[in-house]
């Protein structure tokens, strides 16, 4: 399993843009998925990313809402093991 560390479950900011998990053994690739709770569209579909944080694009912008996103582990393109949703909240 992928364990989240950054924005925290149940986290509130004004502003969040850094995403950050724990490494997975024998991985070579990350892919993170951001999503409005309210009516699940994709908000941010990630590419893959060799390190363990990535940055929100500039091109994504958070309204205020409640999001979850998700982390999916791959190795050789292949899914090796997802992370549970984490919401978190974007405020005012």
């Amino acid at each position: 399993m992928v364990t989240l560390i950054e924005p925290a479950l149940g986290s509130s900011s004004g502003h969040i843009d850094l995403f950050r998990w724990e490494p997975v053994a024998g991985a070579d690739g990350y892919r993170v998925q951001v999503t409005a709770a309210a009516d699940q569209r994709v908000v941010w579909d990630s590419p893959v990313i060799t390190g363990t944080e990535v940055d929100l694009p500039n091109t994504v912008a958070l309204e205020p809402e409640s999001y979850y996103w998700q982390v999916t582990a791959l190795k050789g393109g292949q899914v090796l093991v997802a992370s549970t949703p984490s919401r978190f909240l974007v405020t005012p």
